[in-house]
């Protein structure tokens, strides 16, 4: 018994000694250190109009569903984008990704859109785990807009990626509601402005 009360009191003096920030990742922050940075100059752009692209190596775009049957889940380029075309899972879906590797010489911020549609309304959207050569990133929302009290789109932003040859992985996974469909569009890679 007196282990467990030694024990309760050490995790509460730890956490009481834990930042906010230290616990979680704010989507909503505005600092510029993260979710606002800046960005100098466009360096990789994939408007979601081909499966291959010349810039990318070993693309993968996965989908798992209810059932083992692939036919009825995959990814699909629509005209749905936010000016055009974009990348969109067809069927309801417990996991979908996309994955590519580009070597880079400079440091990088990965950019893109995303929106997701589910079966019941009462979640705005699914925010995709990132991760660079399988380690997560942060991510940030810069912005959202919403449409007929539904949110549209979703502009995200990682925080600085290290030059080199990196595997890029955006990966939607299942919440507690399962997904009808998920959007992907503007595929971006910026320099970020020191």
């Amino acid at each position: 018994m007196n282990k467990l009360i030694i024990y309760v009191m050490l995790l509460v003096v730890t956490l009481s000694s834990c930042k906010k920030d230290h616990l979680t990742w704010n989507l909503k922050r505005s600092s510029p250190k993260d979710a606002n940075l800046e960005v100098a100059n466009l360096i990789y752009s994939n408007n979601c109009s081909s499966f291959s692209d010349p810039s990318w190596s070993g693309s993968q775009f996965i989908v798992n569903g209810l059932s083992a049957n692939s036919s009825f889940y995959y990814w699909k380029i629509t005209n749905e984008g936010i000016d055009g075309q974009c990348f969109r899972t067809i069927g309801e879906r417990l996991y979908a990704s996309i994955e590519f590797n580009m070597v880079t010489s400079e440091d990088l911020i990965l950019r893109f859109y995303i929106k997701t549609i589910y079966l019941s309304s009462h979640q705005k959207y699914n925010i995709p785990k990132i991760s660079i050569n399988s380690l997560p990133i942060n991510t940030a929302i810069i912005s959202d807009n919403e449409k007929d009290g539904g949110v549209e789109w979703v502009h995200m932003q990682t925080e600085i990626i290290k030059k080199g040859n990196n595997s890029y992985k955006i990966e939607f996974i299942e919440t507690n509601e399962r997904n009808n469909n998920c959007f992907v569009d503007e595929i971006e890679l910026w320099t970020p402005l020191y």
